[in-house]
């Protein structure tokens, strides 16, 4: 076990709630002395942060703008395996960096836990609707099929090779589902081979 805990604490507000947070940071600074504390925020606050005396470090990604950074976020703060977090920003942005992420596409209610430490949990809402709206950037079968490719499936995405002039590779498999199969049920990964498919 470390010699000290480490604390994370959350204020990504606006400057008057930042300058309102600082007395709640003294107390915690004093109720865990050797702690290292780690303040995540936004880039205009730094320098303030960092010549307060309350932290060892501060991480300005606290205002992540689209998903992709959201989920990168999530994933470092699980990764840092903080013993304890005091969230003084107390809105649903900062509160959805600590929630299971919800999705349209699975069943209501359904809750799938991570399956790695640094995954997040998910939390099915059962919108159709949603599922099929956020799916459509994946779907989009009007985009352009980039070059030397002359064959895409999905938003432009190249089909993975497959030559139906040799004799063991011909026959019909939904790419779809192929790819499901073999990259997650099978392990093949690689080259699409019908050969290593019969054997799987």
């Amino acid at each position: 076990m470390a010699s000290f805990e480490k604390i994370l604490v959350v204020q990504a507000g606006t400057i008057g709630e930042f300058v309102l947070s600082l007395a709640a940071m003294r107390r915690i600074r004093a109720a865990h002395p050797r702690a290292r504390i780690t303040l995540l925020t936004i880039p205009a606050f730094e320098a303030l942060a960092k010549t307060s005396p309350y932290f060892n470090e501060v991480d300005t990604n606290g205002a992540p703008g689209n998903p992709g950074e959201w989920l990168a976020l999530r994933k470092a703060i699980k990764a840092a395996k903080y013993l304890r977090v005091y969230d003084l920003q107390g809105n649903s942005a900062s509160a959805s960096l600590f929630k299971p992420i919800e999705d349209p596409c699975l069943p209501k209610g359904l809750k799938l836990p991570p399956t790695s430490p640094l995954m997040p949990a998910f939390v099915g809402t059962g919108s159709f609707s949603e599922c099929l709206e956020s799916l459509q950037p994946l779907l989009d079968t009007t985009a352009p099929c980039p070059p030397p490719s002359s064959h895409c499936l999905f938003a432009g995405l190249p089909t993975p090779h497959i030559d139906f002039e040799r004799e063991d590779q011909r026959g019909f498999i939904g790419i779809s589902e192929y790819w499901y199969t073999a990259q997650q049920v099978l392990g093949l990964g690689g080259v699409w081979d019908w050969a290593e498919w019969e054997k799987g």
